[in-house]
Formats: structure tokens, C-alpha cells, sequence
């Protein structure tokens, strides 16, 4: 986190405004690419659930078999289209940047991605499936201090925004077989040759729609921002969007890492499937208010003090930071409800839903962005969340865990009416935070608080799942003290 928030500040001081928002938006467009891999690694890693809950090492192989074929296949076509984006984008982007810096730009973010999918992309999924997120985790965290330490480095020495680029591409090939490394270590009867005797990846098709809506949710707002006002602007999107970023990866791997709860446990009583999507869906939402009430009361002084100095644009936008954080609460509190959906196999079911949620973002974002700018584009994605969001919830509860939603509904009340009564007070105090230091006290501050205050909505609204827990942390402590 704290190294994806020097980086642009790196980047805008260095290189300047257009070149931050440059490199953001090919990442996003990069998202889009993506699309042809759609649906192969969720059927993936959906299809592993059951066969490494039972130890079927006969089936898992035919099911890896079957995903790397799909993945080899759609990296040929990924490559080809990194080829043409490179070629024609540099005549569609805006603002006064050399062509040729954008095509080399394109094509070495492109042949990191491409390099991903073809050697060790279904190596992710199995390892998903069988709850090993962490080494993923752990992998990508070193690799990404290397890598950014050594932008850093680059930057001081004064090199260019290519060697950066360059430096970007060599760790990424290093990471494949340190992978490659662990997978055939943990799992040597693995396989990639069994012949596969069905096809196990038939969902493949309805979570490209979901995956579409979803890139459509997540990538749209920069490319729109950098389309109709400009590559300026869009670095000022950008460096709100890194702080809910960085948060957002914080919950969405400990969402991702723990999604094999719900794959590997879905033929239990349903009431023990209620228990484990409380437990967790109260625990997630604690932690998604928590940070999100944080990033609402820091945001501000954390800009002022970010761009200090940074003349090119404007970042201090009236209004802003609450956008961001309407728009990242309504996508959090749906995130445990989407990932009870997904590993159930409903995404065939909820497909079109999907389809309406892209189109009213897309649509809304479009029309908005005319009259409001970047604001319009913010909003837009709102509209599309309200729909969504309620949709996902009440879907969940109702065609799985067969239930009313109230209760999620009840957690969600609750903790927004404590989020906003915690804002408004901080407003009113009004601490300055005027350098790092006290930011950095204040936030920490902020943190033990709300984890207190979120932690004991999510006990209180659900003390018959923590109970057994509860009672036993207390067993355990009266134990202490006696001895």
C-alpha cells in the first residue's frame, strides 16, 4: 500500500500529470483485454473445489489439463491484440506525449500480462481453489518491492519512463518460475497431460458476462475521465482512486483467499452454510467500514499534503472523496453475497443482471460525464451500484441460503448510521493533520477505534454465530487467570 501511494506521487513529479494518467489508463484498457480470458479461471477454479475437497488427484489433472489448453489458446489472441492497441492508441490519446513512448509503453505493460497468462495463470487458480492465496500473496508482495524499489532507483538516477517499464517486465518473468517452483513441489502428481474425459469448464461462457460487468464497473470511470476531460484529470482520478485501491486489494484478497470456504463447504446443512456466510459477511463488512470511515476522514489532508508542490492541475476537488467512498461501500457490502453466488453456480442464473448492471453504468457514466466531469462519471457508477448491489444481496439470500435479506440489510443500516455520526464528529473537531507525522497518528487512531466500534455491530447483530466462539475465548482466559 504505502509503495503504491509513492509511486504516482514519484511519477507525477518526475514525468508529470499526462504521463501518471497515461500509464493508468493503458492499464485500464489492458482490463479490457483481459475479457478474452474471461470465465476460464473462475469455471477454473469452481470446477477444482469439489475434486481437491475429495483429494481426486485423477480429476483435478484432467481439470488443469483442460484450463491450460483454454489459457494457451486465448494468450495467442491476447498477444495479437496487444500488437494493434499498441499501433492504433497512440493516435487516439490525447494531450502532447511522443507516440512512439506510448506504443513502447503498450507493448512492455502488454508482454507482462501476456507472459502471465500463458505459463502459470492456471497455476493461480489451482492454488486459489485450494485456499493457498497467501503464496500467491507472498510472491507478488516481493516481487512488487523489488520491482518498485527499483523504479524508485531508476527514477533518482534519472532515467526514463521505459526503463521503468523494462524494469516492470524482468520481475514479472521471474515470478513465473518461482511459481512454476512451488506448485510442482506441493503437487508433484500433477499432470498437465491427462486427457480430460468431460469438459469440466462449461460455465466459462455466463462469467464472461459477469466478468465484463464487473470490468465495465471497475475500469470504465479513467477511461472516460481521460476521454472527455483530458489525461490531467484523469491523474487526479487516479490519485484519489490509488488510496480505495489499495484498500480495496486489502479486502478483496482476504475475499478471494477465503472463497474456498464457501466452495468446498456448500454440501452441508444450510444452516451451517447461514452460519459461515454471517460470520463472515459481519466480519467483512466491520472491516470494509472500517477502513472506508478512515480513508473518508484522511483523504483530505492526505491529498493536500501528496501533491504539495505539483502545479500542472488542480487535485483538491470539493466532493470527491465522498463519492469515492458511497461508490466503494456499495460495492463492498454485495462482495461476500457475489462470491456465494459465484462458487453455487449461479452465474448462468444471474448473467443478465450482470449485463443490466454494465449497461446503466456505462450508459449513466456517458451521459453524466457530459455535464458533470469527472463528478458525472462517479455518479454514474453509483446509479449502476444502487441496482446491483440490492440485487446481489436480495439474490443471495433468497435462492441460497433461502432466507429474507433483512438481516444483511440490518448490518448495513446499522453500520452506515455509525459511519456518518463518526464523520460529522471528526468534521466538527477538525484536528489539523498538517505533516505525515500526525496523519499517520490520526489514522491510527481512527483504525483502533472503529475496529472496536464496527467489530461489536458485526458481534451484537450476530451473537448466536460468535457465541460458541465467544464463550470459548472466555473459557480460555478465566483458564489464565487461575493458573
Amino acid at each position: 500500500m504505502i509503495l503504491s501511494i509513492v509511486m504516482p506521487r514519484l511519477l507525477i513529479t518526475s514525468f508529470g500529470s499526462e504521463v501518471n494518467g497515461l500509464l493508468s489508463t493503458v492499464t485500464q484498457i489492458f482490463t479490457y483485454l483481459a475479457l478474452l480470458e474471461a470465465g476460464i479461471g473462475t469455471s477454473t477454479v469452481n470446477a477444482l473445489y469439489r475434486p481437491l475437497a475429495n483429494n481426486n488427484r485423477e480429476q483435478i489433472n484432467e481439470v488443469v489439463t483442460e484450463a491450460q489448453r483454454y489459457y494457451r489458446k486465448v494468450s495467442l489472441v491476447y498477444g495479437g491484440s496487444i500488437v494493434l492497441f499498441s499501433v492504433v492508441y497512440p493516435f487516439v490519446a490525447g494531450g502532447n506525449l511522443n507516440k512512439f513512448l506510448i506504443f513502447e509503453i503498450i507493448i512492455l505493460q502488454g508482454a507482462a500480462s501476456f507472459l502471465n497468462y500463458y505459463f502459470s495463470a492456471v497455476y493461480n487458480q489451482l492454488l486459489l481453489a485450494d485456499g493457498r492465496k497467501y503464496v500467491l500473496e507472498n510472491i507478488y508482495f516481493i516481487s512488487y518491492i523489488l520491482q518498485t524499489a527499483g523504479k524508485i532507483v531508476l527514477i533518482y538516477l534519472g532515467c526514463d519512463v521505459i526503463a521503468l517499464q523494462i524494469m516492470g517486465l524482468l520481475l514479472t518473468i521471474i515470478k513465473i518460475p518461482i511459481l512454476k517452483a512451488y506448485v510442482y513441489k506441493k503437487y508433484p502428481w500433477l499432470n498437465r497431460k491427462t486427457e480430460p474425459t468431460q469438459h469440466y469448464l462449461q460455465e466459462r461462457k455466463a462469467f464472461v458476462v459477469h466478468e465484463f460487468s464487473t470490468i465495465i464497473f471497475n475500469n470504465t470511470d479513467v477511461l472516460l475521465v481521460s476521454s472527455f476531460s483530458g489525461l490531467a484529470i484523469a491523474s487526479v482520478y487516479t490519485v484519489y482512486n490509488m488510496i480505495y485501491a489499495a484498500l480495496n486489494n486489502l479486502l478483496a484478497t482476504a475475499n478471494s483467499g477465503l472463497g474456498f470456504v464457501f466452495g468446498q463447504n456448500l454440501e452441508k446443512e444450510k444452516t451451517e452454510i447461514r452460519n459461515i456466510y454471517d460470520a463472515y459477511n459481519s466480519l467483512y463488512t466491520a472491516a470494509l467500514f472500517m477502513l472506508f470511515t478512515v480513508a473518508a476522514l484522511l483523504t483530505k489532508p492526505f491529498i493536500t499534503l501528496y501533491t504539495a508542490g505539483v502545479t500542472d492541475t488542480n487535485y483538491l476537488l470539493p466532493g470527491l472523496t465522498i463519492l469515492f467512498v458511497v461508490m466503494n461501500l456499495l460495492s463492498g457490502v454485495r462482495a461476500v453475497a457475489s462470491r456465494l453466488i459465484t462458487v453455487s453456480g449461479h452465474a448462468d442464473k444471474t448473467k443478465v443482471r450482470s449485463l443490466i448492471e454494465a449497461g446503466i453504468n456505462l450508459g449513466a457514466s456517458l451521459i453524466l460525464v457530459s455535464f458533470f466531469g469527472i463528478y458525472g462519471v462517479l455518479m454514474g457508477t453509483v446509479v449502476a451500484l444502487l441496482y446491483r448491489s440490492n440485487d446481489i444481496i436480495i439474490y443471495a439470500n433468497t435462492k441460497i441460503l433461502e432466507r429474507s435479506p433483512l438481516h444483511d440489510y440490518l448490518g448495513i443500516f446499522a453500520n452506515t448510521v455509525v459511519a456518518i455520526l463518526i464523520y460529522w464528529s471528526v468534521q466538527i473537531w477538525n484536528p489539523a493533520m498538517n505533516n505525515y507525522l500526525l496523519l499517520f497518528l490520526y489514522a491510527a487512531l481512527f483504525v483502533v477505534v472503529c475496529a472496536v466500534v464496527y467489530g461489536a455491530i458485526a458481534i451484537a447483530l450476530n451473537a448466536k454465530v460468535f457465541r460458541p466462539y465467544l464463550c470459548m475465548f472466555k473459557q480460555k482466559l478465566t483458564a489464565k487467570r487461575r493458573g
